[in-house]
């Protein structure tokens, strides 16, 4: 099974680039998850923001067709575990993960078992330089467990903070 995560958007749109201008606390989560099926699965997530953040505003959708072809988000029955994160402990978390998110990005780089699909395009617009990595002061970091991967679960998913 595939699951496919996505964060949320926000509204406007940023004329300069042609996207939408960033508003609210930043969502991190790996956008496609292989699961073989019957088996349990776990996916990590983080929302990070300037502003104190609530797990209550956390919320994880799946994507179905609605009605005339409208997207439609329906509750999950996954477990999903969470904590809230202090500055402190923000900085600690990274330090400690950060060999297991390098190993990840090159096991993502190395992997050329999926050619079929579709490689990013070129943004039309560059950034003249890299933005810095702001400074988040609050951070929620979660874990999605699945019991029993099945097909209905294939699909994609959002992550989303109110």
């Amino acid at each position: 099974a595939v699951v496919s995560t996505q964060c949320t958007g926000s509204s406007g749109i940023n004329a300069e680039y042609g996207h939408p201008p960033h508003r609210g606390p930043a969502v991190f989560v790996r956008h496609l998850h292989r699961a073989a099926q019957n088996e349990s699965y776990e996916f990590k997530f983080g929302i990070a923001g300037m502003r104190p953040l609530n797990e209550s505003q956390v919320h994880l959708w799946k994507v179905v067709k609605g009605d005339k072809g409208k997207p439609k988000f329906e509750e999950t029955d996954f477990e999903i575990s969470m904590k809230t994160l202090t500055e402190e402990e923000i900085k600690e978390y990274i330090e400690e993960h950060k060999d297991e998110w390098k190993k990840d990005e090159e096991k993502d780089e190395n992997k050329d078992d999926d050619d079929r699909r579709p490689k990013p395009r070129p943004h039309p617009h560059p950034h003249p330089r890299p933005h810095p990595r702001p400074h988040f002061k609050h951070a929620i970091v979660g874990k999605v467990s699945v019991a029993g991967v099945t097909c209905d679960n294939q699909g994609p998913y959002l992550v989303q903070y109110e």
